[in-house]
């Protein structure tokens, strides 16, 4: 944790020169030893995307526009020095993915352990992330770190503590685990006419890294929550398996 919340600090020190809806301070405690007791946040206005969407006067359009164009303005951070100082670099695939696969298989099903070993190889042949650009990426996108207005304009997104620059595709993958396909397509679509980075191969690339969002819960969600995490991970793994096998 305490990594994840110094990382945060600097990078909202970087980020604090631009007029964006982020937190714009972090106050961090630390004992005497110079060990990270807690932190405090300064306080922002907004309701949790995922309570804004349940509403039934929620206006999706509004949300799909100002959240694409968020992510893109994030996306077109330039990579300095100060930049890289702030959070960790990493090509996602070999960084990232292949070590959290290595730590799952021995955790799944025969079907599920022979479908990532497939979805693995494939994404691998076809050039993994190593093509992909290099930009300042959230590297936590979900439901409760988007705070949304009445009027369904995203007016804050908090929680940079997994940030990183990395593929832009992992946040468009994180739009549409947190929100599904539809409202995810619509958001990508802003995202692109917002000047996001969209390469030939972009699309592909979501696709592998929202397949692989369960390992996650996965490799460490028997730790938590009376494991509730990791069994929510084997069913929506189960559940991309099944469909993929009807699909092909």
């Amino acid at each position: 944790m305490g990594g994840d919340l110094r990382r945060e600090q600097a990078l909202m020190q970087y980020l604090r020169q631009y007029r964006l809806p982020i937190p714009k301070e972090i106050i961090l405690f630390e004992n005497n030893s110079g060990q990270l007791l807690g932190a405090l946040h300064k306080y922002m206005h907004g309701m949790a995307a995922n309570d804004y969407l349940q509403q039934a006067h929620a206006n999706r359009t509004r949300f799909c526009e100002t959240m694409g164009c968020l992510l893109a303005r994030v996306h077109s951070f330039p990579v300095t020095d100060k930049l890289q100082a702030a959070v960790p670099t990493f090509d996602l695939y070999p960084d990232k993915y292949i070590e959290l696969i290595e730590r799952t298989l021995d955790r799944l099903s025969d079907r599920s352990r022979a479908w990532v070993i497939k979805m693995s190889r494939e994404f691998a042949e076809q050039g993994g992330s190593s093509g992909a650009p290099s930009v300042l990426v959230h590297g936590d996108i979900a439901p409760h770190h988007i705070l949304v207005d009445q009027g369904g304009e995203v007016n804050g997104i908090i929680d940079f503590g997994e940030s990183m620059i990395a593929d832009p595709a992992l946040d468009l993958a994180g739009i549409i685990w947190s929100f599904g396909r539809t409202l995810g397509s619509r958001i990508m679509k802003s995202y692109s006419e917002h000047g996001g980075y969209i390469d030939g191969n972009f699309y592909h690339r979501v696709e592998f890294y929202w397949q692989m969002v369960p390992l996650f819960f996965i490799a460490d969600g028997d730790q938590v929550d009376d494991g509730s995490d990791f069994h929510l991970g084997i069913r929506q793994l189960a559940a991309r398996v099944a469909a993929y096998t009807k699909s092909h």
